[in-house]
């Protein structure tokens, strides 16, 4: 089962934890749905808390199987997922494989231990928006700033090209008559 992450205000799957916000300036959107494939919660604490210290109130929920993260998929939107390279039985590959078979469009970054350049290619190449090692988490907050961003272009594209279809074929009815 999904694993909703920090019990502080539970809402279902998503736990919103914003007692960190008090002295931090928050960004114009504090909050962040992070689905964060991850076996270890102090791995994925460690996460939060930087979000939490550059002002955001993420909400999270917590998987480590692609069973987990397909029932976390379809129970509720998110704007990012974070996913460790490797976990017992489920790759980063094939955790981006399972987000793209279920059509979503999201920002995916793969965070690992210990990455070398040809594996954050191949990740990449498959579709990974990001790749870094957890040393590098200084990259993390703006790395989601930009993706996030990027995906809600996209999805503005998206809504303007179905907006551009729908007209043409009004006008092309209204044409024909």
């Amino acid at each position: 089962a999904v694993r909703p992450h920090f019990p502080l205000h539970s809402t279902g799957l998503c736990i919103t934890s914003s007692s960190y916000m008090a002295s931090a300036a928050k960004p114009k959107d504090s909050r962040l749905r992070l689905l964060l494939v991850e076996a270890f919660e102090d791995d994925a604490e460690s996460l939060l808390v930087r979000l939490r210290e550059a002002g955001y109130e993420p909400q999270s929920s917590l998987v480590s199987s692609a069973e987990e993260m397909r029932a976390a998929l379809l129970a509720q939107a998110w704007d990012v997922i974070l996913c460790k390279h490797r976990l017992p039985g489920l790759t980063a590959l094939a955790a981006l494989k399972l987000m793209q078979e279920l059509d979503f469009d999201l920002p995916f970054i793969v965070i690992s231990d210990n990455i070398d350049d040809k594996t954050a290619a191949r990740a990449m190449r498959a579709g990974a928006h990001d790749c870094f090692a957890r040393g590098g988490l200084e990259r993390l907050v703006p790395v989601i700033e930009r993706e996030v961003r990027d995906a809600r272009h996209r999805a503005d594209h998206r809504a303007a090209l179905e907006m551009l279809k729908e007209s043409e074929a009004r006008f092309r009815a209204l044409a024909s008559n």
